[in-house]
């Protein structure tokens, strides 16, 4: 997320802050004694970029990065930047926010294979995804197979390891899981 700022009469002091997350990093200068945490370990730490930060006169833009896979799929949060100048004595601030709704992923399908077993380049695997339900406005839904090899590892660590098997039809193709059926 990108706040956009001007700072017209002196330097300003801007932070994001996030209620919806209990582990977002806060800092007491412009959040409430009841809502402020302070936490420096890392495992807990949700940002890529910092919180807090303070700009001089003139036009600037405070950038606010997630970690990857740390919002929950169907819940909504939402993200406040904060600003005060740094001469403000009053703790008076002005505040912007978003709500961000993270979409929910598809559910109740299933995933079968036939012949379960068979010898490469002269068996003929079908790959099937089928009951996968979802809100109508995020069909057309898509599937991607892909398979690892059991000696790459126990656990696929990243897309790298997987290899995607194509069929002989053109379908189009995006990224995902073994298996896992994603909306577009």
């Amino acid at each position: 997320m990108n706040g956009f700022l001007q700072a017209t009469n002196a330097s300003i002091y801007c932070i994001w802050t996030c209620d919806d997350i209990s582990t977002f990093p806060y800092s007491s200068r412009l959040t409430s004694s009841t809502t402020s945490t302070t936490s420096t370990n890392d495992s807990l730490k949700i940002t890529t970029t910092p919180i807090e930060n303070t700009f001089p006169l003139g036009d600037s833009i405070f950038q606010l990065g997630i970690q990857a896979n740390t919002l929950v799929p169907s819940k909504s949060y939402v993200f406040q930047l904060k600003t005060t100048y740094l001469s403000n004595k009053n703790n008076l601030y002005a505040t912007a926010s978003v709500t961000i709704v993270l979409n929910a992923p598809p559910t109740g399908g299933s995933f079968a294979t036939l012949p379960t077993q068979g010898f490469a380049l002269t068996t003929i695997f079908n790959f099937n995804a089928f009951n996968w339900f979802d809100d109508a406005s995020d069909y057309p839904l898509k599937y991607e197979f892909f398979y690892y090899l059991k000696s790459d590892s126990a656990y696929v660590e990243s897309h790298m390891d997987l290899h995607v098997v194509k069929s002989s039809d053109d379908l189009s193709y995006t990224t995902s899981y073994v298996a896992q059926v994603f909306k577009v």
